[in-house]
């Protein structure tokens, strides 16, 4: 149990791997996500073996792997922007263009003049400006298979991918919120808060999973 816990950032990525395995059916708009899933797993399994070392008793050179939760928040606002781009539908397509331009300009002045990409802990600056950009992308896309009247979006794979983005991003925008102050008020309850992303990870790896079956 203490293993399937300790993990639960890492394990959850071999569900939709499997399907992206499996799956026969190749449409370039999965590409983005097929990569975050692949570059997720690597970046998270390494935290792991970072955060967990001395738990099982093993030594490595590192001991801070808060520049790859940075690295993973940016490419995951990088790749989904790149799939909403590719699903073309024709709804504030200039909007977002615009946005992973400008965040690729927000992470550069954050992290050259604002805040340290390698500090103690994760930025949540950086967390809050990526969920707030995909809760955008994520509404606008459902303001659009509403207003085109789609009556079959549950048979659309892309409806998986981004309910899936839906649920993580809406459940950890609240921790994200409250992180820095219960980090420096009780650390120890900081801790326990950083396990309802994990499980929201588990929620949206389960929903990229769905939607490669159906693509399948």
């Amino acid at each position: 149990m203490i293993f399937i816990l300790s993990w639960l950032e890492v394990w959850p990525f071999l569900i939709p791997l499997f399907f992206i395995v499996i799956a026969r059916r190749k449409r370039s708009i999965f590409t983005p996500v097929k990569l975050y899933v692949v570059i997720a797993f690597i970046l998270n399994l390494i935290s792991n073996l970072i955060s967990n070392q001395k738990l099982y008793g093993y030594s490595l050179p590192w001991h801070n792997n808060v520049a790859l939760y940075n690295i993973d928040s940016i490419i995951r606002l990088l790749l989904f922007s790149l799939f909403f781009l590719l699903l073309k539908q024709r709804f504030l397509s200039r909007i977002k263009f615009m946005l992973p331009i400008l965040f690729i300009i927000f992470v550069i002045i954050n992290f050259l003049f604002l805040e340290s990409f390698y500090k103690e802990k994760i930025s949540t600056t950086l967390r809050l400006t990526e969920t707030i950009i995909l809760l955008f992308l994520c509404l606008q896309y459902y303001i659009y298979i509403l207003k085109e009247e789609q009556t079959s979006f549950i048979k659309d794979p892309s409806f998986w991918i981004v309910t899936g983005l839906s649920i993580f991003i809406v459940t950890t925008f609240a921790v994200y919120i409250f992180y820095d102050s219960a980090f420096y008020q009780n650390t120890a309850f900081a801790v326990q808060m950083w396990q309802i992303p994990k499980v929201a990870l588990l929620f949206f790896c389960v929903f990229i999973a769905k939607a490669f079956y159906v693509s399948k």
